[in-house]
């Protein structure tokens, strides 16, 4: 028994440590989420909350255009290309409604009115911009886990299931085979150790490669399911 559970200790070993390594990782790996959160949901408020100063004011504030241009240049490593061309689009949209906000003074008659129709048109499209800003950002300012598991990995871990439970059911019926054959030598009166560390000679070497066999899968499984959790 004992040389057993020396010759087990290594792979436990490796399994605890390769264990703890996943956890730190996890951490980390939730820590950065944490982070990255935090500096999309500001700039996400800032994005808002420009398109709601110009509609509560019924105008560009002063600068304000330039400096909404300035807290968003970092929109493309926080978002993506789409969400990057959605800030510069609001940019674009403040610059020409501040210019016909600026020539709407020295405009008479028709130019007037078509000026302000433009300024009309813009401030629609920043309030239905501004309606619909929650949708277009909450893919990336959720922190809850998946609720579901796709079907690959429903295949990956079924597959896993049958893979432990056969290599399981192999280690538990070497390691029963060695006691039986122990106590059938004794006529089942009582233990013969003798016999049984006899069987060892072989059941050791067999249930190491059993273990190992185990710890590659697992692992294996492990690294497939984070690939395929990050793809999902």
């Amino acid at each position: 028994m004992t040389q057993v559970l020396s010759a087990l200790l290594t792979p436990l070993i490796a399994v605890l440590a390769a264990y703890i390594a996943w956890q730190q990782w996890r951490t980390n790996h939730l820590r950065l989420r944490h982070e990255l959160f935090d500096r999309r949901y500001a700039l996400y408020e800032r994005i808002a909350a420009f398109m709601a100063e110009i509609i509560a004011r019924g105008k560009v504030p002063t600068n304000a255009e330039t400096q909404f241009l300035r807290d968003t240049k970092v929109t493309i490593f926080l978002f993506d290309k789409e969400t990057q061309q959605f800030t510069e689009q609001i940019y674009h949209k403040a610059v020409k409604l501040h210019a016909l906000e600026m020539m709407l003074e020295n405009l008479q008659g028709e130019d007037r009115v078509d000026n302000v129709e433009k300024q009309r048109e813009i401030k629609d499209w920043l309030g239905s911009q501004l309606q619909d800003c929650a949708r277009r950002f909450s893919p990336f300012l959720s922190l809850g886990e998946r609720p579901t598991i796709s079907r690959p990995q429903r295949k990956l871990l079924g597959g896993f299931a049958i893979f432990a439970c056969v290599v399981l059911s192999g280690m538990v019926g070497v390691f029963a085979f060695g006691i039986f054959e122990g106590i059938q030598s004794a006529h089942g009166d009582i233990f013969d150790e003798v016999v049984f560390r006899n069987h060892l000679k072989w059941m050791v070497p067999l249930l190491t490669a059993l273990f190992g066999l185990l710890l590659t899968g697992t692992l294996g499984f492990l690294g497939f399911w984070l690939v395929l959790r990050n793809k999902s």
